[in-house]
């Protein structure tokens, strides 16, 4: 992808509002792909680089990288930085692993295309139920929970059986905070049906690969008890720098695609040296 850099040029229009930036939720839908994809929170730097030309070239480059390896099969987080003249650019982009390689093409398209209203902010960071994307002029590549807020966006639907569907998914959300960590991929995708219904309950878990397999169980630990105070409304997401959760009793991803994660939950499974590998 051939990232233009003349929509910077614009950045002084947005100047004015400077500050750290938190969006509510709203709708975005794939043009390429027949689902949808929600924006979940976003923030802007207030600070720039020093030289906005080179970090903007920087830039381009960075994202032009993630997106590369992005492209290739069952590639799901990715990093990527450009150092050149002083100015530093630090990249990640993380898709959750049920994904195709369009899906998640087409979620970081549409994180890029957001991210300009950040104009020459040297930092950003954009949520979405696939995806997420981060750039900073410093290494964040281990940061796994936020210093300045926790992020919950709980469904406004309660379920039909609250009382089961309270105790299931809590179930459900549970085992996924304890298998995830020790899961190499850092990534579950589980369902579990509710007692006494026909309905299911359909999660998922995610760490970034860069972080250690404690620093995941930690983050997910946080995220585990966002979510249990969510129930019993039928949808649920809690994110983080470091991990990414969510729950619904609407399917989100296909019934092949399912992790048994019984045995994670019955020894101590290691990660050996996984966020070394992967930085290298």
């Amino acid at each position: 992808m051939k990232l233009n850099t003349k929509w910077w040029s614009w950045w002084w229009m947005v100047s004015v509002v400077a500050v750290l930036f938190i969006s509510m939720s709203q709708p975005v839908t794939s043009q390429k792909i027949d689902r949808n994809n929600t924006m979940i929170r976003w923030y802007c730097s207030y600070y720039r680089g020093m030289n906005g030309q080179v970090f903007l070239e920087n830039l381009n480059t960075t994202l032009s990288s993630l997106r590369k390896q992005l492209s290739r099969v069952n590639n799901y987080h990715v990093v990527s930085k450009t150092v050149i003249n002083g100015e530093s650019v630090y990249g990640q982009a993380l898709c959750r692993a049920h994904l195709s390689t369009a899906e998640c093409l087409s979620c970081f398209d549409s994180a890029v295309s957001y991210l300009k209203v950040c104009g020459m902010g040297n930092g950003a960071h954009v949520f979405y139920d696939d995806c997420d994307l981060r750039y900073e002029n410093k290494n964040f590549y281990n940061d796994a929970i936020m210093k300045t807020s926790t992020i919950a966006i709980c469904g406004n639907t309660t379920s039909s059986h609250p009382k089961e569907q309270k105790k299931t998914a809590s179930g459900l959300l549970s085992d996924l905070r304890t298998a995830v960590p020790r899961i190499p991929s850092y990534f579950a995708a589980s369902t579990r049906q509710i007692t006494g219904t026909n309905e299911t309950v359909y999660a998922i878990a995610q760490c970034g690969r860069n972080i250690s397999q404690s620093m995941c169980a930690d983050c997910l630990k946080i995220r585990f008890g966002l979510l249990d105070n969510c129930l019993p409304s039928t949808s649920g997401k809690a994110i983080d720098d470091g991990c990414f959760m969510r729950y619904s009793e609407i399917p989100f991803f296909q019934a092949n695609q399912t992790t048994d994660i019984t045995s994670f939950l019955t020894h101590g499974t290691t990660v050996i040296l996984l966020q070394v590998l992967f930085l290298l």
